[in-house]
């Protein structure tokens, strides 16, 4: 799964790293962040015909048909296996995709000892912490306040063989060649594909995964620090 994860890249690096030829303006000014966290606002990058925007959305999907805010706790990702059949996924999926930009994630990799286990978090990273970009769906909802509000969800995967021994789930990267694909596209098998059978080389993937452990600081979230993705010790 992805439930916390870092955005540390100021904006303007951020989408020319990216490939992403946007203006970060709208945006706003934001710091350097060290713990997103379900129900935060993160970046969301919209696309239709060529046209790119970035836009803040809250992380945690809220179907249109939802009159209840905090469904989308429950709902900050979407298994890419299932997503095109959900009743809260499968519009969004159909019309509704987006990129989420990051530039690491946080996993916690569950250990036994008997009866009692413990969980250590670890950060995943490119090298050189280079920005990627998440699989995303967007919806908007007004039922729920009666004020508009636009939500987003990140897609998982099965684990790649690299980071399988942290945690069985991965959230699903969209490499530059397919952004406009998985922006735009009205071939549901093709956009199928890129999400539940995606396709990398040697510069782009998974196998490129860096990832080290972390302090569990990280497991609150009003913890937001560059401390959060130092190396520590385990046991």
């Amino acid at each position: 799964m992805c439930g916390r994860f870092t955005l540390k890249t100021p904006a303007p690096q951020l989408f020319e790293q990216l490939s992403l030829q946007l203006d970060p303006a709208p945006l706003g000014d934001f710091p350097a962040r060290f713990n997103i966290a379900p129900t935060q606002s993160i970046i969301a990058v919209l696309g239709d015909k060529g046209e790119l925007a970035p836009i803040w959305m809250r992380w945690g999907l809220v179907p249109s048909w939802s009159d209840d805010l905090s469904i989308g706790s429950r709902m900050i990702n979407a298994r890419s296996e299932t997503v095109s059949e959900k009743p809260s996924f499968r519009k969004p999926f159909a019309k509704q995709r987006c990129l989420i930009p990051a530039d690491g994630y946080f996993e916690w990799q569950t250990t036994k000892v008997g009866s009692k286990s413990t969980k250590q978090p670890y950060w995943i990273h490119l090298p050189q912490d280079k920005p990627f970009v998440f699989a995303g769906l967007w919806d908007t909802n007004t039922k729920a306040t009666g004020e508009t509000v636009l939500t987003c969800t990140i897609l998982t995967a099965a684990a790649a063989p690299e980071i399988a021994s942290l945690h069985d789930r991965m959230p699903v990267l969209i490499k530059p060649a397919d952004y406009q694909t998985w922006l735009s596209s009205e071939d549901k098998e093709q956009v199928e594909r890129l999400v539940k059978e995606p396709v990398y080389d040697e510069t782009f993937g998974p196998h490129l995964w860096r990832y080290h452990p972390v302090s569990t600081a990280v497991n609150n979230p009003r913890h937001d620090s560059e401390a959060n993705i130092a190396q520590v010790a385990t046991t």
